[in-house]
């Protein structure tokens, strides 16, 4: 549920007025009733899935998840947030990755799952609500690729820290890997390898976001993941977040790391391990 509530504060002038002044700060927490009346509109939304059969007749009954979120903010107060980069750049990529799994005539042993999730803005609700209801045996997932964010270069304070600043000329090849070696370092050793192909630079200094898409909620279910997030910007979660500004070469080349670590994976004839005990934490929303 997204949409503005009331807010109560109480001033000191208020507090003047009643006869309790400074002293209020000393006494015990107050407490108050406060009436109000909202309106709730309920919507119903509904997530993306397609699959890819795998070729294997044994290895088909597993999956490799791709992702990406389809929601934005939308209009606020008559103001539009088209969310060029947050996240039509990562479900542009999903579209691109499931067009390039589908024109290839070798198909990978594993089946691959495309899902393109909504509510991720209100609180990751499409991939929680596809964990707790899956097409699919989710035992039988051995990885999810997510790609939220990444046709911009970083520029900026990154996530409040001030101690972390990046120069958008100097991030253009850069991509943040986040959560990749947090339940399979095998997994972060594939996209590695793959990246010989794509050039990025990676960073693995976002962890702090780990639990802010909707890969988290594959990787509470103990299923390696991998986050492919381009840093922040000013214009993260503002009207300017526009297309005019999508670095289509880095979208492009996320897209071709995604597709081709996906095809690795579910090619070989063993899932990647999971060597690292579970303990899925991170940054608030």
């Amino acid at each position: 549920q997204a949409g503005p509530v009331p807010v109560a504060r109480v001033s000191m002038k208020a507090l003047d007025r009643v006869g309790l002044g400074s002293n209020a700060l000393a006494s015990s927490e107050p407490t108050m009733t406060l009436k109000a009346k909202l309106k709730v509109e309920k919507i119903t939304v509904s997530n993306v899935v397609a699959m890819l059969p795998g070729s294997d007749p044994v290895l088909k009954d597993e999956y490799v998840g791709i992702g990406a979120h389809l929601d934005h903010l939308g209009i606020q107060n008559g103001v539009v947030f088209p969310g060029a980069d947050d996240d039509g750049s990562g479900s542009t990529a999903l579209v691109e990755v499931a067009t390039a799994f589908a024109k290839n005539s070798v198909k990978p042993k594993r089946s691959i799952l495309f899902m393109a999730f909504f509510g991720e803005e209100m609180g990751l609700l499409g991939s929680q609500y596809l964990t707790d209801h899956p097409p699919i045996d989710l035992k039988k997932m051995v990885a999810e690729l997510q790609m939220d964010m990444v046709g911009r270069d970083s520029d900026g304070i990154q996530n409040g820290d001030p101690k972390r600043v990046d120069k958008g000329s100097e991030t253009r090849d850069v991509m943040r890997l986040v959560g990749s070696k947090r339940i399979s370092t095998e997994l972060d050793r594939i996209i590695q390898e793959q990246n010989a192909v794509t050039g990025f630079t990676f960073r693995y200094d976002a962890e702090d976001v780990y639990s802010r898409s909707d890969h988290y909620n594959f990787a509470k279910r103990g299923i390696p993941i991998a986050f492919f997030f381009d840093g922040f910007h000013p214009d993260y979660h503002q009207p300017t977040d526009t297309i005019e500004k999508i670095n289509w070469d880095k979208l492009t080349r996320t897209a071709k790391l995604a597709y081709l670590s996906a095809f690795e994976v579910a090619t070989r004839s063993a899932a990647p391990i999971k060597d690292v005990p579970q303990t899925p934490s991170g940054g608030d929303r």
